[in-house]
């Protein structure tokens, strides 16, 4: 007969009201990794000279039956209102978990009462991220730039408080307000629902629950608040609006002045820009508008989670720069590159001299496929009559088929070399599937997974208005890498921070990085995260993401950045043209870098390492086609000096 044990779990830590604290493990009793399965912590109280009061240290004992090394994390949870078909009235949600590549453990072969740890603490070294969807959507409100414009002209000048208050909009909640006769609250709250607040600065970039007051908002802020629901359709807002009134002193409350209402937004848009509503005083008469934007990021419809492994916040550097493969060799169109950038032949002949990781653009077609390819759009030649000569004509890869693709005779929209010459290997064809790639090229050589999206202020040669919604390119990449990624380490990354958002909260296994071209001036955007390093720096500290991936030509005018980054806890990549020189390198592997993305690893990296082995079929296919002897065989990559553990 099997003994059960009982074991006290203790683990001190601040929540917030409404949060709780929970222990999920290796064990049935424990939800074996399932969060639905945890185990509620109890918070217990301490004596003060006054009587009693709550403390931060949580516990509760737990029957388990076995034997043998059990596992666990802690975790902080909140419970959002859920009426689904289950009858369940909330469900339990992941706001932040313990994220140590080796979970806490114990030898379960007795009682035993375990001490109490710090939240996120373990062996010495704190790791703590934030919770990813487990069914409930997220909503961002962003209010930033100068949105705000008033009629009265005492109202100009001044510097506003603002507030963001969840409103349920759902139909009984409606007809219940009806029935008011004076109703000046509109629909009521969202009962459990918290609003989290950040400014994109140097100082408040971490989201915090929000003050009584709301933020102080200044001008030119990027000022951004979180929302989760299982109830988007009904989500809406309230935005209230305070000033400090100049004849009082500064320590006096600031004044209510106003209020507007934003009501649920197009589920079927991901990204709603500049919302323009009118603020009301508070005799119900306009005072003035203000500019919203709003970004709703639904939970991968195939992906729950589990909570015994995750890399997102993990890089376990060694002291070791990474050598990253651009394209995989490296540009084809505009440089020389022993082999056609974006193939499997180029990721393998990366891999067999010496790089740690490639990386690659992916995109959908028009069918949804996600494909390997850099520019978002190809010529097509075709021509008008018989005998006349053929014409090129630019189109999107999103209104192309995998089999337009695959079949049609197509041209690179730059250099206009063929892109779809007859070649009797799979190796060597463009426009490979992630599915192919994944598959095809060794698992031992890691990926960085560039998702494309065009960027508002981008210059591109086509027309790229009604891409493709966020939430469906990131679910269909995603999936594909769920299906076929097995043990593969996987970075993503991406310019446009919507999709690093959407990135990182659809999964908790991979970690994400923010591509940014910081002060260059040979590409501008509007969007303010991408305007500057520093504003990049802000934007992943506040999504909570891996780190940033910086053009080398601005990191190059202050190497500071590569300090300020990694003192923000965060990775930094460095990528660009200005790479593509031994010295450079070499001078950023001297500051810290944590990978550097160039042409030509053939040329630019010593060959003084282990590298891949490559089959006879792979040796060949790539002598062939690169006119050049490879390393021997009996040069391998050790796994043992991978940066991503």
């Amino acid at each position: 007969m099997v003994m059960p044990y009982t074991v006290t779990f203790n683990v001190r830590v601040h929540a917030e009201c409404n949060d709780v604290v929970a222990v999920v493990g290796s064990c049935p009793e424990l939800g074996q990794w399932n969060h639905e399965g945890a185990v509620l912590l109890e918070r217990q109280t301490k004596a003060t000279s006054s009587g009693h009061c709550e403390s931060d240290v949580w516990s509760e004992v737990v029957e388990l039956i076995g034997d043998g090394n059990i596992e666990y994390r802690f975790f902080i949870g909140h419970f959002l209102e859920c009426d689904d078909d289950d009858d369940k009235k909330a469900k339990l949600t992941i706001v932040q978990w313990e994220t140590h590549l080796s979970p806490r453990s114990f030898v379960l072969n007795e009682s035993i009462n375990l001490p109490v740890v710090e939240f996120g603490i373990y062996d010495g070294v704190k790791k703590i991220s934030n919770g990813w969807l487990t069914g409930q959507t997220s909503m961002q409100l962003r209010i930033h730039g100068n949105p705000i414009k008033m009629l009265k002209s005492r109202y100009h000048g001044q510097t506003y408080r603002i507030k963001c208050v969840p409103m349920d909009y759902r139909p009984h909640n409606a007809a219940a307000s009806d029935c008011e006769e004076d109703s000046r609250e509109g629909p009521p709250l969202c009962p459990n629902t918290r609003t989290m607040v950040s400014v994109l600065n140097d100082t408040d970039a971490i989201p915090h629950v929000q003050e009584s007051y709301g933020k102080m908002f200044n001008v030119d802020d990027y000022l951004v608040f979180k929302v989760q629901t299982f109830h988007p359709e009904y989500l809406g807002f309230q935005l209230e609006f305070y000033v400090h009134d100049p004849h009082k002193s500064p320590d006096a409350l600031p004044k209510y002045i106003g209020f507007t209402h934003i009501l649920p937004v197009d589920q079927k848009k991901s990204l709603s820009l500049r919302l323009r509503v009118p603020i009301m005083g508070l005799k119900h008469k306009p005072i003035g508008e203000v500019n919203v934007d709003s970004l709703i990021v639904k939970p991968h419809p195939r992906f729950s989670g589990k909570m015994d492994l995750s890399y997102q916040s993990h890089w376990k550097t060694k002291g070791k720069t990474l050598d990253v493969g651009h394209r995989g060799m490296g540009m084809s169109y505009k440089n020389i590159a022993l082999v056609q950038e974006n193939t499997l032949a180029s990721f393998s002949a990366a891999a067999s001299h010496g790089a740690d990781m490639v990386e690659f653009d992916v995109m959908l077609t028009k069918d949804h496929m996600p494909v390997v390819y850099h520019d978002y759009a190809v010529c097509l030649s075709y021509k008008k009559r018989i005998d006349e000569e053929a014409e090129l004509f630019t189109i999107p890869i999103k209104d192309l088929t995998l089999e337009h693709l695959h079949s049609m005779k197509l041209s690179h929209i730059v250099s206009h070399a063929d892109l779809t010459e007859p070649s009797d290997s799979d190796e060597t064809r463009p426009f490979p599937t992630l599915t192919q790639v994944l598959l095809h090229v060794d698992s031992r050589l890691d990926f960085n997974l560039e998702v494309k999206h065009p960027l508002i202020g981008e210059s591109v040669e086509t027309d790229q208005e009604h891409y493709f919604d966020h939430n469906l390119q990131v679910d269909k990449i995603l999936e594909t890498v769920f299906e076929h990624a097995g043990s593969r380490q996987i970075v993503f990354s991406s310019f446009d921070a919507d999709t690093c958002i959407m990135l990182q909260l659809k999964q908790n296994f991979y970690p994400v990085l923010f591509l940014s071209n910081g002060p260059t001036s040979h590409k501008t955007y509007t969007d303010f995260r991408a305007k500057t390093f520093q504003a990049a720096i802000s934007f992943a500290v506040s999504e909570g993401i891996l780190g940033v991936d910086f053009e080398a030509e601005g990191v190059l005018q202050d190497m500071s950045v590569i300090k300020k980054s990694h003192n923000a806890g965060l990775i930094v990549f460095i990528w660009g043209e200005d790479a593509n020189d031994k010295e450079t390198i070499k001078l950023f592997r001297q500051h810290g870098a944590d990978g550097i993305i160039y042409d030509r690893i053939d040329f630019h990296r010593p060959q003084d390492d282990v590298v891949f082995e490559l089959d006879s079929s792979e040796r060949s296919i790539i002598e062939e086609i690169s006119c050049v002897s490879l390393p021997d065989d009996n040069y391998h990559r050790e796994t043992e000096s991978r940066s991503i553990s």
